[in-house]
């Protein structure tokens, strides 16, 4: 049974190995500019890798770049980055004709906390309020309509969406008050 540090570490290499094809072992280690969307747990096993020497051990010199969702596939198709860890802007790009390839996902499904101000005590409190989200599309878009409308609340009508770039901005925007019925008229329909 392998370490619980390599056993992160298998689908970063399962990656390169369907990316970049079969290695020669003794080689030079193969370069690698690799991206990670959101400073958030689920890019942990990238970090870790990195950080616990995992890349280098297995032939790969990695560099790990933070790039947003919403650009990070255009940064792909520049060819500034080999890897991204994206979703729907992927396959937004391949249907658009950007000769990209979809591969897998390191995570199945949403994996999210949602922070609020101590008044509110459920999700049925956020009517009327504005919740934040990274950016139109993203991830957290997708996930905080989901919930919304799961709760019954429809968004756009019954809760606006604040669009602040990515996860730390939504934490300061909370912690400073940005996200209040008042801040409402900020945002686009």
């Amino acid at each position: 049974m392998s370490k619980p540090k390599e056993g992160c570490f298998v689908s970063a290499l399962i990656l390169f190995l369907v990316c970049g094809g079969p290695v020669s072992w003794g080689a030079e280690s193969l370069e690698l500019k690799v991206n990670y969307s959101a400073v958030a747990g689920a890019f942990a096993p990238l970090w870790l890798a990195q950080d616990e020497g995992l890349f280098a051990k297995y032939g790969l010199k990695v560099d790990l770049k933070y790039i947003g969702a919403a650009t990070e596939v255009q940064a792909l198709v520049a060819q500034s980055v080999h890897i991204v860890n994206s979703g729907s802007e992927l396959i937004d790009a391949r249907l658009g004709g950007a000769d990209v390839v979809y591969i897998g996902a390191n995570i199945g499904r949403f994996v999210f906390s949602l922070y609020s101000k101590p008044e509110i005590r459920s999700v049925a409190d956020l009517k009327g309020k504005v919740v934040g989200a990274t950016q139109p599309n993203s991830s957290t878009d997708f996930a905080i309509r989901i919930l919304l409308q799961e709760a019954g609340i429809s968004p756009g009508k019954d809760t606006r969406i604040l669009y602040v770039r990515g996860v730390p901005e939504i934490l300061v925007s909370l912690s400073q008050g940005v996200l209040t019925p008042e801040s409402s008229p900020l945002l686009s329909h």
